[in-house]
């Protein structure tokens, strides 16, 4: 910071955001981080390697989405409990999709969810909230969803903003 202070005409104070940048990502700091390259991007913006700033600006603000599933049994209008790792993302929606098609097909595909995806027809869909955390971190939520009363074999399908999609067999 010295040296940006001592040096500050010098377009090649922008090396410098970028350094000051990765140490605070670094050490988690990601709102610090962020702030630094955009103050470097704003006053530098003829520096040679502009786009080290602008990369590291959008790798911070990239979102994020994965969905786990903590049960691994699954009975008509049971509960089950879904672990979300997400970033930069507000909500998430999961649809269902119930699966009709012979018995041998469904043992054939029982590992590729995505080949039975075809025999299957919307069901429901349900949305949940996604509470950000504030300096641009992966966070962990936990939330429940119950299961259809119909018996019978689901598919499920988790889209954080169209950023990934998760599809599992129930």
């Amino acid at each position: 910071e010295k040296l940006i202070e001592r040096f500050e005409d010098n377009e090649l104070c922008g090396c410098a955001y970028y350094d000051i940048a990765t140490i605070h990502r670094n050490k988690g700091r990601n709102g610090q981080a962020l702030a630094a390259l955009r103050e470097g991007i704003e006053k530098y913006p003829s520096y040679g390697a502009v786009n080290l700033l602008r990369n590291m600006e959008k790798e911070i603000l990239k979102p994020y989405f994965n969905l786990y599933n903590y049960d691994n049994r699954y009975y008509s209008g049971s509960t089950i409990r879904l672990r979300v790792r997400h970033k930069n993302l507000d909500r998430f929606t999961v649809w269902l999709r119930k699966v009709n098609c012979p018995l041998d097909t469904l043992q054939k595909y029982q590992n590729r969810a995505e080949e039975l995806k075809r025999y299957s027809k919307f069901y429901s869909e349900q949305k949940f909230a996604l509470v950000r955390d504030k300096d641009y971190q992966v966070r962990d939520t936990l939330v429940s969803m119950t299961l259809p009363q119909e018996s019978g074999v689901y598919l499920m399908e988790a889209i954080g903003n169209q950023v990934g999609s998760n599809l599992t067999m129930l």
